[in-house]
């Protein structure tokens, strides 16, 4: 036998202190210092918007530790090159500030890109307090922070787990600091690439001179491609997003959108199985109450409604061709007033509207096809914002096809601008008003001249008055007829339908490749229990005096598990032993999270949230609240655990004080609940942008989608969707039980969660991540040493450049200083 098989392996104490000679450097340099703090917070509270952003757009999060240090390091060795500091910023201090940069981007984690909008979109009611938001998630947070305590030392030192997702970032910084003139070369690309993604947002969502679809002019089974997402977004964070994803999930996601998009939904569409939302007009303004009627006064509407095709024609089709009017249906149906009436309130106007019968007894044509109800809504007054309530009418049955609510041209004027509703009339008579200006200005050749110039003064005004008006009353006439033509396809209406085959081929495939990891789940139980083990006579470890101490971990858990409990029952009407349940179950799957992330790279948050929503779908049936915001606890939890982990492996490969490390982390959670919480207001002023086009929300989708199903059992979804899921379920079992019993073959099988993602994210967006792996698949074959060298920071760059635009004319436009 030779020497080598001869000699035992080293003890966990041995290597402990093999470490603690070779490789431990958090006492022999600075390292947690004020300027590598307050850069990991600025840094990191950025990339915590951009996080913030790409989630709302596409569900994914991104890493921004690499982009952290190589970044930070290019910023203080230009500022010590022109002598603004004088140190070098050290290794030591480079990955403090990784760590505290990192702990601020978890925050979009803890629910502001799923369970928080999907709140929102299942109870519009419910109205969020931005501090109190910002309490809740960075208790969630803390509360994972902590519970990695036990964790650290059994994954990072006893396990020595592989940390596929964290090496990378512990080989850059040892890389930079034996050869920094690299890390310049990728800072500088990462630079370009972020003034580069900055140009795109500015040019596309700011000045609007590009277009934020490109749609060619072709069609599926009658229905335009663009209907059914199948465009081209001039975005580079998609495209970026792809190039860090690798070619297997490049081809699931192509995969999922040619399904999807180009095969299920023009067929669910044609075949009226693709429902839509019903053809609204909503009031812009609060009604005149009381309102008198008097007898005779009518309310009319024209209701159309294709049915020859799915869309209706165009005023040039059907020009072109007259036949196509067949197309259409048209009924004008009235509401007659048989008597004078006086309403003091929205509520019982509303009520006699809805009634079968008029006020003398006879049928009321607009029932069962004309439906109204009262809605909230926000007006400027006084150049201040106002809550009121305003009418809201629809037409409930025209959500087949593409429909059309209106009211007649020739409708009597008077009733419409009493009830809020704004007419072609407020155009008219602003238009009337610049003519009279503007004739008042023609005759200052007549007039002496003082009396001219004076009249001419007016004269203006009236005219600036007169455009303004005219501006205003074609805006609010557009908005109020915003909703009143119901488009066919669109994304909010397909992804209604296949949400469903794709939250259960995303939540079978993470819970069941868990389940294959059995072994992984029974060390990661194992070894909390053993950190709780009577170490009273255990001898002193060489590492104990900077061992994060275990009393951290009790102290920590306590307070922040009782305070998330509390205020699970503060905020949310949560009963107490809910919370608490919720806080006992989060200790498991955090764990669960961690160990998994550790081994494998990926972190089964999203799954492990469904198993929260589950249990409480079985322990409070139909409590929306509860069943969301208990696994909003559980998903951020884990997600804080498994990276604050990975943070502290990232530590221990440099030779980082670990102690030390987690201080840094509780600088992040702050610097990133105090940026992202409000910023998440100003990119979601009201849930009507959520799960369209500017913000598709797919995680809020699916989190919605399994809450309501929960609330109202499968009965309520379509058939064919119950059908779909079942072939969902059977195609996830069978790629994880390939991938796991032939791996092998692995790399040639589609992804799970990338196909679930595809099946509840627009086509434009699914095919640019595509694209973006295509990129990079081909300049690992063509060009490895560059793409090895840039790539990462390129791709890095252009998301956060193009995400932080989005963010910063977001709150350009809350602010009132454009449009």
């Amino acid at each position: 036998m030779t020497e080598e098989t001869q000699a035992e392996p080293k003890s966990v104490e041995q290597r402990d202190l093999e470490w603690l000679a070779n490789v431990y450097r958090g006492d022999k340099e600075p390292d947690l210092t004020v300027r590598a703090v307050l850069a990991g917070m600025v840094f990191g509270g950025l990339m915590s918007l951009s996080n913030l952003y790409v989630g709302l757009k596409c569900g994914w999060g991104l890493g921004v530790d690499i982009a952290a240090v190589i970044v930070i390091f290019a910023v203080f060795k230009a500022l010590r090159g022109i002598r603004v500091v004088r140190r070098e910023f050290g290794l030591m201090e480079n990955t403090m500030m990784m760590t505290v940069a990192v702990a601020a981007s978890w925050i979009s984690s803890a629910g502001l890109v799923s369970a928080v909008p999907a709140l929102s979109m299942l109870r519009p009611d419910y109205h969020f307090v931005w501090w109190q938001l910002t309490l809740f998630i960075a208790v969630i947070l803390y509360l994972g922070l902590f519970m990695a305590i036990p964790l650290k030392r059994q994954m990072i030192q006893v396990d020595s787990l592989r940390f596929p997702a964290n090496i990378p970032t512990g080989e850059t910084l040892i890389v930079m600091y034996s050869q920094g003139s690299q890390a310049i070369k990728k800072a500088v690309a990462l630079g370009i690439a972020g003034l580069l993604g900055v140009l795109v947002a500015g040019l596309r969502d700011g000045l609007e001179w590009i277009p934020d679809k490109f749609n060619l002019p072709w069609r599926l089974h009658r229905i335009p491609l663009g209907k059914l997402t199948l465009s081209f977004e001039p975005s580079l964070i998609f495209i970026s997003i792809g190039a860090l994803f690798g070619m297997k999930v490049g081809l699931s996601m192509l995969l999922g959108l040619v399904l999807n998009y180009g095969i299920l939904a023009p067929r669910l569409i044609e075949d009226k199985i693709v429902q839509h939302e019903p053809p609204k007009l909503i009031a812009m303004a609060e009604p005149k109450l009381p309102l008198a009627v008097n007898a005779g006064q009518s309310l009319t509407f024209r209701l159309e409604e294709a049915v020859g095709s799915p869309e209706i024609p165009s005023p040039r089709e059907l020009e072109a061709n007259s036949e196509l009017a067949l197309s259409v249906t048209t009924r004008v149906l009235s509401y007659k007033w048989t008597r004078p009436v006086t309403y003091a309130d929205l509520a019982d106007l509303v009520s006699d509207l809805n009634a079968p019968i008029l006020l003398d007894g006879s049928h009321n044509p607009l029932y069962d096809v004309i439906q109204f109800s009262r809605a909230n809504k926000i007006v400027k007054e006084a150049d201040q914002d106002k809550r009121v309530e305003v009418l809201c009418i629809k037409a409930p049955t025209a959500i087949d096809w593409e429909a059309r609510l209106s009211f007649p041209d020739d409708h009597p004027s008077d009733l419409l601008p009493a009830l809020g509703f704004k007419t072609s009339a407020d155009v008219t008579q602003a238009i009337a008003n610049m003519a009279k200006a503007e004739s008042e200005i023609a005759k200052e050749g007549e007039m002496p001249l003082a009396e001219a110039a004076k009249s001419l003064s007016l004269a203006k005004a009236a005219l600036a008055d007169g455009k303004k008006a005219r501006a205003d009353a074609e805006k609010a006439l557009a908005e109020q007829n915003k909703k009143a033509t119901q488009k066919i396809g669109g994304f909010p209406n397909i992804v209604a339908w296949s949400l469903w085959p794709g939250a259960t081929v995303l939540v079978v495939g993470g819970l069941l490749a868990l389940a294959f990891q059995w072994r992984t789940l029974g060390r990661t139980f194992a070894s909390i229990f053993s950190a709780f083990g009577d170490k009273r006579n255990a001898p002193k470890g060489p590492l104990d005096h900077i061992e994060i101490p275990m009393t951290w971990f009790v102290f920590g858990f306590l307070l922040m598990g009782s305070l998330a409990a509390v205020m699970m029952t503060w905020i949310f009407s949560i009963h107490w032993w809910m919370g608490a349940v919720a806080v006992l179950l989060t200790f498991f799957l955090a764990a669960v999270a961690a160990r998994a992330g550790a081994e494998t790279g990926i972190n089964p948050i999203g799954a492990l949230g469904k198993v929260t929503q589950l249990t409480y779908g079985a322990l409070a049936p139909g409590n929306i609240t509860a069943n969301l915001m208990t696994a909003d606890v559980t998903a951020g939890a884990a997600c804080s655990c498994s990276d604050t982990i990975g943070n502290l492996k990232v530590g221990h490969m440099v030779g980082a004080n670990p102690r030390r490390q987690f201080i840094a982390q509780l600088f992040g959670v702050l610097a990133g609940s105090v940026l992202a919480v409000p910023a998440y207001f100003i990119l979601v002023p009201d849930v009507s942008v959520l799960g369209g086009d500017k913000f598709a929300a797919p995680s809020a989708l699916m989190w919605k989608g399994v809450a309501e199903v929960l609330s109202k059992g499968l009965g309520s979804l379509p058939p064919s969707a119950v059908w779909a899921m079942g072939v969902a379920f059977v195609v996830g079992v069978i790629i994880v039980v390939v991938d796991n019993v032939y791996p092998q073959v692995k790399p040639y099988t589609p992804s799970p969660a990338a196909l679930g993602i595809a099946l509840t994210t627009p086509a434009s967006q699914s095919f640019a991540m595509f694209l973006g792996a295509l990129i990079v698949w081909i300049l690992e074959k063509k060009a490895a040493k560059w793409n090895d060298m840039y790539t990462i920071p390129i791709a890095s760059g252009c998301i956060a450049g193009e995400s932080i635009m989005g963010v910063i004319l977001a709150a350009l436009v809350a602010l009132g200083l454009m449009q």
